[in-house]
């Protein structure tokens, strides 16, 4: 049965209550933190454990609203856990006064037997998400124009579609790298996969929105690292709690383009080790990515049988 995101009551209440009651729900899962206080509110009264999952914005812009903040207070600690997708995002949490002493943190992690490199083409580069503010696509599509000047075989493949899309590809056009820089719209999870297997770095320059808004954990960096990329990122958010700096790839201040081109730079000049990185990307994937593995300690974390 939907919910829809609204306070429960009435005979819609009733309706969910009895459902839960039928099916002999064990535990209540809300993914989203402000999901979950507004429906698992309604719920308390079932007796049945409820966790919220907090994977992003309902732990980031969320926050700027003080109504949202207070029913956050109010209502999480009432529930019998809350899970994140990083600590940076609890950490958010715990800066406005909003805890829980069973909290569990999980990325949520990538079939790794699906996602898993292939013949790599050298100096492929590829971005893969919604082209809007928080990713900063046009600051990855220029600092890869700049930085592959002269590198006729260096490619970027830039997979989504959103809002900024026209003004990045006008950027790759002014910039004479029209046939270097490749936008392919939104595609299937399939076509992402091949995509992150064949290629060699995987880009992603995220920030915090101006309302507010930031990355929890990148699925998309955890796929390209099951993908053997080596990712050139942002000190942003969770992004750290993924990325080995050094070892899997490397990170640069939010909106520090020039020091963003520089890496992109050193990937093309092959200055690190890009095979060993490619290599020891796939390796810390599989290690701590495994979805089949976050599942199994999702449950246990739901069955209260596991407290980080």
């Amino acid at each position: 049965m939907g919910l829809q995101k609204r306070r429960l009551c009435g005979n819609v209440q009733r309706e969910a209550e009895r459902f839960l009651k039928e099916q002999e729900v064990d535990v209540i899962l809300c993914e989203l933190g402000n999901v979950g206080a507004t429906i698992g509110r309604g719920l308390l009264q079932t007796g049945i454990p409820i966790y919220c999952y907090f994977r992003g914005k309902d732990a980031s812009e969320k926050l700027r609203s003080t109504r949202q903040v207070a029913t956050y207070r109010r209502y999480i600690p009432k529930f019998s856990g809350i899970l994140s997708v990083s600590g940076f995002l609890v950490e958010n949490l715990r800066e406005h006064g909003i805890s829980h002493p069973n909290t569990h943190i999980l990325p949520s992690g990538v079939d790794v037997e699906l996602f898993r490199p292939g013949p790599k083409r050298k100096n492929s580069f590829v971005a893969v998400g919604r082209l809007i503010e928080k990713k900063r696509p046009d600051i990855t599509v220029r600092a890869f124009c700049q930085a592959a000047k002269g590198h006729s075989d260096a490619l970027l493949t830039v997979v989504g579609g959103g809002p900024m899309q026209d003004e990045c590809m006008s950027i790759a056009e002014a910039a004479g790298m029209g046939e270097q820089v490749k936008f392919l719209g939104e595609q299937s999870h399939d076509e992402v996969r091949a995509q992150l297997s064949t290629s060699e770095f995987f880009l992603q320059h995220s920030v915090t929105s101006k309302l507010g808004d930031t990355e929890g954990a990148p699925t998309a960096i955890q796929e390209a690292m099951a993908c053997g990329c080596m990712v050139i990122a942002t000190r942003h958010a969770g992004i750290p709690e993924l990325v080995l700096e050094g070892e899997t790839g490397f990170l640069v201040p939010e909106h520090d383009e020039e020091g963003y081109r520089a890496r992109i730079s050193d990937a093309l000049m092959r200055r690190p080790d890009v095979e060993r990185m490619a290599e020891r990307s796939r390796e810390y994937a599989v290690t701590h990515f495994d979805a089949s593995k976050l599942y199994g300690e999702l449950e246990n974390a739901l069955r209260g049988q596991a407290r980080l």
